[in-house]
């Protein structure tokens, strides 16, 4: 998308900085300015001073919109810091953690801000993409176990396609009319150069270009105060187009994923024609009028983002069962056109997708009853424990933490199909100890790795998955029908009942636990700690 850029212009020193007292829109920005560069400044350090010195930004926006609520440059400034700040997964824990704002919270508060910086400037392609963004991400939280509403998340993005789309046909126009005037200004440079190489000279009076009476403006103008900040809009180019189209076409992906958990699954027909118009057409177009190397920079995202579409509705079209086993498994090689030997997100996605699609032939079939479908979801999940493993031990791979705990839940989830009545090998059945070793190990490596990155909710995440996979391998431990030999595992700290129950009961709802395996766990929770509350969050 094209950034609206607030562009600093010479100013006359200490004019603005001494602000005391806000009087206008721009005092008001001014001063919130000053508290987002504070915020950035120790973004990387301390994200709790970070976050402090955004909320008091914020405030002084929204004390600013109550003096002036037209003032779209507050409107926009503020939503776009709110949007800014739920893309940061530490900013979010310290705001859920030190302040008590929920994800969900936060959310709907930053889509009520662009909701209302929409109004003001109801064709501002900017703020229509970005409210769609915070659609799809608000809709991406609702989908979680702890605030499931499947049914509001599925109204929010089916919202959120109607503005990419709406964005799209904005910037289409937008984007011819920066053609035009590009080529406007190549006829300005061509008759200027046909002018300076012998043509006709042309008056200063009549200057095409106007460049004296410019001139005479700056003089005019030289003793006028100076304006602080200018508000430039970029030229709207093909790969904005592209941008917005990818966009569009995740959210469709998305919300394939979040129709699964509603108690009656939704025909995926439209988001099937939907997808499909911006796979062959619109994509296509937008792509044609690239730049060779335009092209190249933005060939894999194009590659990954149609890959993961057709992931995510094969798997919603097999669970409305409008296509068979066999045909969903030959989709889904779709993702080896990709580069899944050096690219992490490639090899993370094909490893989410056979996850999921695991999960899905595990509700439709029963696992226990057919060796083949056994084999088939064993075949998958070890796939998908591949990729993970390979992407973790890529560089520049980012956000390891959440690549950790995927491993560890792999683990836990062949696990489940080692659990008896099982069709699987003898060998495949006795490596289940093996697995919750893994597992162990890899949630471990999961808290170190967000304690470095300061992920405070993944972090917590992997220390209690860590202490339950401790707990089953040690209650599978010799004597199984008897209390254990081994000493108990030890209890992480930090955390509450409620937050550990919570964890535990999302690890039964996504496989990685049976009820039977839930219920043990619980009980050692509540030998552990004295007693559990139910889940309050």
């Amino acid at each position: 998308m094209p950034k609206q850029k607030k562009l600093a212009l010479p100013s006359k020193k200490g004019k603005r900085s001494q602000v005391q007292v806000p009087e206008s829109a721009d005092d008001y920005q001014e001063l919130a300015d000053v508290e987002e560069t504070t915020g950035n400044k120790w973004r990387a350090g301390d994200v709790r001073k970070a976050t402090n010195a955004y909320i008091r930004a914020i405030k002084l926006y929204i004390e600013g919109l109550q003096k002036f609520p037209q003032s779209f440059d507050l409107a926009y400034n503020k939503s776009h810091l709110q949007l800014e700040m739920t893309q940061q997964p530490r900013i979010m824990a310290v705001l859920e953690e030190h302040h008590n704002i929920s994800p969900v919270h936060f959310l709907n508060t930053t889509l009520a801000s662009h909701r209302y910086a929409l109004h003001l400037e109801q064709d501002n392609a900017e703020v229509m993409f970005n409210t769609a963004q915070v659609l799809t991400s608000l809709a991406e939280e609702l989908s979680e176990f702890r605030s499931r509403r499947p049914t509001e998340a599925v109204r929010l993005l089916e919202e959120a396609p109607e503005l990419f789309s709406s964005c799209l046909a904005r910037q289409e126009i937008m984007y011819e009319e920066s053609q035009s005037m590009m080529q406007m200004a190549e006829e300005e440079e061509e008759d200027t150069a046909m002018d300076l190489s012998g043509g006709a000279p042309v008056p200063p009076s009549s200057d095409p270009n106007g460049n004296v009476a410019a001139e005479n403006d700056i003089s005019e103008d030289s003793n006028k105060p100076e304006e602080e900040t200018a508000t430039i809009q970029q030229p709207t180019t093909a790969v904005d187009l592209i941008d917005t189209a990818l966009a569009q076409l995740s959210t469709l992906a998305t919300l394939c994923g979040v129709m699964s958990y509603l108690d009656e699954q939704k025909e995926p027909a439209l988001i099937s024609q939907l997808g499909r118009q911006l796979l062959e057409q619109r994509i296509p177009a937008y792509a044609a009028k690239l730049s060779p190397n335009e092209l190249e920079s933005v060939k894999s995202d194009i590659a990954l983002s149609k890959a993961q579409f057709i992931g995510a509705l094969t798997e919603a079209e097999f669970r409305h069962r409008d296509i068979d086993l066999q045909t969903s498994s030959e989709r889904l090689e779709t993702f080896k056109q990709l580069d899944l030997t050096t690219d992490p997100k490639a090899m993370c996605a094909y490893a989410d997708a056979l996850v999921e699609f695991s999960d899905a032939i595990g509700e439709l079939y029963s696992s226990h009853q057919s060796p083949d479908i056994a084999a088939r979801r064993w075949k998958f999940l070890s796939t998908a424990s591949s990729l993970y493993t390979a992407a973790s031990k890529l560089e520049f791979a980012t956000d390891k933490a959440a690549i950790h705990v995927a491993r560890g839940d792999v683990e836990l989830l062949r696990h489940s199909l080692t659990e008896p009545p099982s069709n699987l090998s003898d060998a495949l059945r006795a490596s289940a100890p093996t697995l919750l070793r893994n597992a162990e190990i890899y949630y471990r490596g999961a808290g170190r790795q967000a304690d470095a990155d300061k992920d405070l909710r993944t972090a917590a995440e992997a220390r209690i998955k860590e202490s339950v996979a401790a707990h089953m391998a040690w209650l599978m431990g010799p004597g199984q029908e008897e209390a254990p030999s081994t000493p108990r595992p030890a209890v992480f700290s930090g955390f509450s009942s409620p937050q550990a129950w919570c964890c535990i009961k999302e690890m039964e709802s996504e496989g990685l636990l049976s009820e039977t395996w839930a219920e043990r766990i619980a009980t050692e929770w509540r030998l552990s700690l004295g007693g559990m509350s139910n889940c309050g969050l």
